[in-house]
């Protein structure tokens, strides 16, 4: 019993030794830095909902609008995920998932923007619409794009889906943030201006810098 006792330890120890641990951790490392592009589309869609989900109710509570109005603001982000969904199967299979992801991304953040500008509840009822249009694109186009990352690279599959767990789950921390510190400082749409800038920025260093295949080369 003790000799049994004693080997579930040393087991154990070099199960948690701090060189296995250093070496999981670079192995995450160079997933995260090889599959960047894929995995920071997924932080922008999370955070675009997250911001969206905290900020529209509070345009709509702070707004002069009937019921209606604040109804179809909305309910108007959330049709386009419906609709986009029959033939958006057919676009991201003829082309590169990812750049489809990055197109619709980059359409998404121009109509961001416009919240800048626009004010009169009928035309943010579109403009919300057509947001949700091209995030409704990107959603399965990364997602696919993700999946394929697993299918090409299958000795890595737990590395790259723990990655991408953390970078889902950072879009859900840095949204709710970044909505309650602007939102303080420039105001609910304006919120939403600023983060299709940001949004812009990001989605058009993708499209420039990003190589058309993305593969995982293990260092020794």
């Amino acid at each position: 019993l003790n000799q049994s006792t004693k080997i579930s330890e040393i087991s154990l120890t070099k199960r948690h030794s701090p060189i296995k641990w250093i070496k999981e951790f670079k192995m995450h490392a160079l997933v995260a830095k090889t599959f960047f592009p894929v995995y920071i589309s997924s932080t922008l869609l999370n955070m675009i909902e997250s911001i969206y989900w905290i900020v529209a109710p509070l345009v709509v509570i702070t707004t002069a609008w009937s019921i209606e109005f604040g109804s179809l603001f909305l309910f108007s982000h959330e049709l386009p995920a419906i609709l986009v969904g029959w033939f958006i199967g057919k676009i991201i299979d003829k082309h590169s998932k990812k750049r489809v992801g990055f197109f619709a991304l980059l359409g998404a953040s121009l109509f961001m923007m416009l919240f800048f500008i626009i004010k009169d509840p009928v035309f943010l009822i579109m403009l919300s619409f057509l947001c949700a249009c091209f995030t409704g694109i990107a959603w399965p186009a990364i997602k696919g794009a993700q999946a394929d990352l697993v299918s090409e690279h299958k000795n890595f599959e737990q590395e790259i889906e723990l990655v991408q767990d953390t970078f889902t789950n950072l879009g859900f921390i840095i949204g709710p943030i970044l909505a309650g510190f602007l939102s303080s400082r420039f105001g609910f749409l304006e919120t939403l201006g600023i983060i299709g800038v940001i949004i812009f920025i990001v989605s058009l260093l993708l499209l420039i810098f990003t190589p058309n295949q993305l593969f995982l080369k293990k260092k020794s």
